[in-house]
């Protein structure tokens, strides 16, 4: 959850009367959480990160209440130029910037600031993937570059005074450098952005210099966004630029530079996103007819523009609606604009009468006669550990690549080992041990559902498991079967084979003494194990 809050008393003088019982009745419309007594406590869910302000929180409970409508995100192209070089990809490859001028901050600036430092810690991952730079743009002299500089090389002040040194002290002495050091993957090597007297204005992900450090008479500013995923740069990129417009900016954008020109034709392209709407998709998601004004007044009051068409409504999604991915998130503000809890009740319709699948059904088959026989079943992970894979025959099946926990690092070919892991877990329980499990295993690319039998006593035997294999067939599957005779690691030579027959193929015999060693049982075990 991303957390707002602000006093009511400095909401009350900011915005107009009635604003903050708005954000209250705007809550059940939208979602998100509400909490009040001497400040106002807002928590939204991560989806609304255009929201994260209570400027861009009263622009959006304007269109709704008042009729405010979008008109289109208006920008404008600088002569600053961006350079972006290539040194950088290997360090922190991903960077755009732009250009805001308007008026001194002045009371707006806790709230820039704030609304940074949430996309910091929701897109950004606490700046690992994303780290936003604001800069005073009338300190700095063009062109701003983005370059790998060597942090013994580079000297500057912080913006708190707190340093002037290396980046090298920096990082080693200042609060921000021992907390985000660890970003810079290279021990000699950082990135800088610096403009064309060489002065550095910030070190990303870390710290901004002094040089173009904002106060509240700033009016004119060059923001930075830098990172490891292009994807978030382009939209915290953006959600910076509609803010920074809905504060009363007006948006320029550089002359970008080497991998930034990609970037920048994207975001050019995600500013108004179209997408095309119909009656039927409406009808289809939300239940009900509704007519094609009462869609367009939908849209309008949840900040949508829209044209219509012969074919249809074409509806134009602000930039900053990142969470927006398809006609059905559009079609769920209009469920939400008109209040779902109005909606008449519509009955579900279903073209077909419900019935079980066929495999499922046979698999209850399986599961109620081995129940039947006295068996416990017993579920395994299907993703498991390497652990008991590490045998001299047996290696396992697909192995994950990075896994984050040895013990969730292979996805099982079969089902056995685990179950001899099960039986080892619970070897102080009473004998006989008779389980089963029914499960999926991926052999050859393929997913598959297995059943395997384990049968653990003091006297167990290939005759056991071989009876109760006789009595599913016998139930279940058609046709006969044989064993075959087949040396298979983990089953001694000669007390058991291959299982072939019309409806059963598998594998069954007694454990080796090595296997019942190993996981350190005290009696011998018997299995089977065959494709279902």
């Amino acid at each position: 959850m991303v957390v707002l809050r602000e006093s009511v008393s400095e909401l009350r003088s900011e915005f107009p009367a009635g604003f903050i019982e708005r954000v209250i009745d705007f809550s059940r419309i939208i979602g998100y959480s509400v909490e009040m007594d001497s400040e106002l406590k807002l928590e939204f869910n991560p989806d609304r990160q255009d929201l994260l302000s209570f400027y861009s929180l009263e622009h959006a409970i304007e269109c709704f209440y008042d009729g405010r409508k979008w008109k289109g995100f208006k920008y404008s192209e600088s002569e600053i130029e961006f350079k972006i070089y290539r040194t950088v990809e290997e360090i922190r490859p991903f960077a755009f910037g732009f250009v805001a001028k308007g008026k001194p901050i002045a009371a707006k600036f806790n709230s820039l600031i704030g609304f940074q430092e949430r996309l910091h810690s929701g897109i950004g991952k606490n700046r690992s993937k994303v780290a936003i730079g604001i800069h005073n743009l009338d300190k700095i002299t063009p062109p701003v570059e983005y370059r790998v500089e060597n942090i013994d090389s580079k000297s500057f002040e912080t913006y708190d005074s707190f340093i002037h040194g290396t980046a090298r002290e920096i990082l080693s002495r200042h609060p921000k450098g021992q907390e985000f050091s660890n970003l810079i993957p290279s021990g000699d090597n950082a990135v800088f952005i610096e403009d064309g007297r060489g002065d550095v204005l910030s070190m990303p992900p870390v710290i901004n210099g002094k040089k173009t450090a904002l106060d509240e008479g700033t009016r004119n500013f060059f923001v930075d966004i830098t990172g490891m995923d292009k994807i978030g740069v382009r939209n915290a990129s953006i959600l910076l630029m509609f803010e920074m417009s809905t504060l009363g900016y007006n948006i320029e954008f550089p002359r970008m530079t080497g991998s930034g020109k990609k970037i920048c034709t994207e975001i050019k392209n995600y500013l108004e996103r179209k997408v095309r709407l119909t009656g039927r998709m409406v009808k289809n998601v939300i239940g009900i007819n509704l007519s094609v004004d009462v869609i367009n007044s939908a849209l309008n009051k949840m900040g949508y523009a829209v044209e219509n068409h012969s074919d249809g409504i074409e509806v134009k999604v602000p930039g900053n609606r990142i969470d927006v991915m398809g006609p059905v998130d559009i079609i769920e503000d209009i469920g939400k604009a008109m209040d779902f809890s109005k909606l008449d009740e519509v009955p579900l319709k279903l073209f077909t009468m419900g019935e079980g699948i066929k495999k499922v059904s046979m698999l209850e088959k399986v599961r109620d006669v081995m129940i039947s026989m006295g068996f416990n079943e017993v579920m395994n992970f299907v993703v498991t550990s390497s652990g008991f894979y590490g045998g001299e025959h047996y290696k396992g099946g697909f192995e994950i690549l990075n896994p984050k926990s040895l013990d969730f690092s292979v996805i099982r070919d079969r089902l056995y080992p685990g179950m001899i892991n099960f039986l080892s877990i619970n070897k102080r329980r009473q004998l006989p041990q008779k389980i089963f499990e029914i499960g999926e295993i991926v052999e050859k690319g393929r997913q598959m559902s297995k059943l395997c039998v384990m049968y653990e006593s003091s006297d167990a035997s290939y005759s056991d498991v071989k009876s109760v294999l006789d009595n599913l067939n016998l139930r279940i599957f058609p046709g006969s079967y044989e064993v075959l005779p087949e040396s298979i690691d983990d089953i001694i030579p000669g007390r058991g084979g291959l299982v072939a027959g019309d409806g059963i193929n598998g594998i069954m015999g007694e454990l080796t003494p090595h296997i019942i060693e190993k996981f350190q049982l005290k009696n011998p075990v018997s299995f089977f194990e065959i494709y279902l």
